[in-house]
């Protein structure tokens, strides 16, 4: 080995290592796909989508009488041979809409390698898609109440991760390098909870159900009715309120693994106006029990750990409240025209964005 190599840490070069793969990750996806600026018409500076008012593109919009001080050069010369009146020809404006990025860095969302290593590709992928696109974009870390700007090139180079400070020992970060401690986690013999997190949602029915907290990354979580609901910190808790600019497309990273009433935090992504959109990164290991019998569980955000027994009610409780806790979320979006897809964690970004994501209209077909 050489000295150079030998001076960079084993956890510093996974971290890059893994931060370039997001980076890459999201340029590739973006060059087949973008965010869904098609999908209406927008207000912002000059740039190239279809605006809401008048322009100078080549696309007429209608006519309105001439006004001193107009522009000659946009009179139209033939409806003022037929009528004898001076009128405008309009055109329709082409401007940049705004991006607005909300990337949940909270303790569930960087427990798991592959969710932070999706996270962090998607933050690339939004970022990446508006420079593409000519719109300008914003992003902020989001865990909880606790809300941070990030320069639009951290999140472009795949480094949303270092804005968290997730984790009992508020390290952060270390999810897309190497598991967010869950390797560790797992050699003590615990396993992973996340935040005793989507659930105790009185809307979802997670506390009816009995099964209280949901839900688990690989090796991960489950805990009884009510387990924590009430004593979580304002940093695991549900995001808000966001700084969202009006008129914005709105894009929230987050896997939705909150307790509470998802409906604020959706009406404020649809109000004022602009496109709501949220892509939720999935592990398929998270809709289903870790396992059966005696394990140890410990809360993601918190650090806090408990014993508990999982038998088959127990495990099919957990996997009817998980189901009804997506399902409240997607009525919830539906209700106030937010589009809300789930991104599969596994496999590569631009192949996850094909699936749900292309099929609700949350991205388009660049070109």
């Amino acid at each position: 080995m050489s000295a150079a190599a030998a001076a960079v840490p084993p956890a510093d070069a996974a971290l890059k290592s893994a931060e370039l793969a997001a980076m890459r990750a999201g340029a590739l996806a973006a060059t087949r796909y973008r965010l869904p600026f098609g999908r209406q018409v927008w207000r912002g500076r000059q740039g190239a989508w279809q605006g809401a008012g008048a322009g100078s593109s080549i696309d007429f919009q209608d006519h309105r009488d001439y006004l001193p001080g107009d522009d000659p050069r946009h009179i139209h010369w033939a409806a003022y041979a037929r009528t004898g009146r001076l009128v405008m020809k309009l055109h329709r404006a082409e401007v940049s809409p705004l991006v607005d990025v909300m990337a949940d860095v909270s303790g569930s969302m960087m427990f798991a390698a592959e969710k932070a290593a999706r996270l962090a590709a998607l933050a690339a992928f939004c970022v990446s898609g508006a420079d593409r696109a000519g719109a300008p974009a914003r992003v902020h870390a989001v865990s909880g109440r606790l809300i941070r700007p990030v320069p639009v090139e951290s999140a472009r180079a795949g480094r949303i991760g270092r804005f968290s400070t997730a984790g009992p020992d508020g390290g952060g970060g270390g999810g897309a390098a190497g598991g967010g401690g869950g390797g560790a986690a797992g050699a003590a013999g615990v396993g992973g909870g996340v935040a005793g997190a989507a659930a105790a949602s009185g809307g979802s029915g997670v506390g009816a159900a009995g099964a209280g907290a949901i839900v688990g990354a690989a090796g991960a979580a489950i805990a009884t009715a009510g387990a924590g609901a009430g004593t979580r910190d304002a940093a695991a808790g549900m995001p808000g309120p966001l700084p969202w600019r009006a008129g914005a497309l709105k894009v929230l990273v987050s896997d939705l693994l909150f307790p509470g009433d998802p409906a604020p935090l959706l009406a404020g992504m649809s109000a004022g106006g602009g496109l709501a959109v949220v892509f939720a990164p999935a592990l398929a290991s998270e809709a289903e029990a870790p396992g059966r019998g005696n394990v140890e569980l410990m809360d993601c955000e918190t650090g806090g750990t408990r014993r508990q027994r999982i038998d088959d009610a127990l495990a099919a409780r957990y996997r009817d409240a998980y189901a009804r806790h997506f399902a409240l979320w997607r009525e919830s979006a539906r209700r106030r025209d937010v589009l809300l897809v789930r991104v599969p964690c596994e496999g590569p970004l631009v192949e996850a964005l094909g699936g749900e994501p292309r099929a609700n209209g949350a991205v388009e077909l660049t070109g």
